[in-house]
């Protein structure tokens, strides 16, 4: 809080968004040429190039501070961030899940309504939030954590499968 000029309030997302941005100087690895497009393959690029622990969302917090993510779209590039972080912290379980429902499910992956009805067949009480283990994900953010987990590994369990 210096001098009174940024609001107490405010001084923690100040100070986490200037680390980030000493981040990103510092690690030329997760330096990406263009700008984003969309977040997937911003989440694709950090887990080629990153090479230490932090996460995704963390590291999306730098791009954007790069300008590497669109201004208005932060919040979603996190989250989707976020996601996969959850995807890959949960990997065995989700690809266990995956497996199972694959062998119960009526449609191949190339039709119309496949993901839904693989979703469906998991055991939603596996996913859990990680500050409350006693409470589900929400519905939205099991999808997107689906949609993660499908592009970074799921896809390959279900075409070899």
């Amino acid at each position: 809080w210096t001098a009174g000029k940024i609001p107490k309030d405010k001084l923690e997302h100040y100070q986490r968004t200037a680390a980030a941005a000493d981040y990103y100087e510092k690690h030329p690895e997760i330096h990406a040429d263009e700008p984003f497009q969309d977040p997937l393959s911003m989440v694709n690029f950090l887990r080629k190039n990153r090479k230490d622990e932090s996460s995704l969302g963390y590291l999306a917090l730098s791009l954007w501070t790069a300008g590497k993510i669109p201004n208005d779209k932060l919040e979603h590039y996190q989250r989707t961030a976020g996601a996969a972080d959850y995807a890959l912290d949960k990997q065995e379980i989700i690809e266990n899940q995956i497996r199972q429902a694959y062998t119960q499910t009526s449609k191949l992956p190339h039709e119309h309504g496949f993901m839904a009805e693989l979703k469906r067949r998991m055991d939603r009480s596996l996913f859990t939030q990680k500050r409350n283990p006693n409470l589900e994900i929400s519905d939205s953010y099991f999808n997107l954590v689906m949609r993660c987990a499908m592009v970074m590994y799921g896809a390959e369990i279900v075409k070899t499968h």
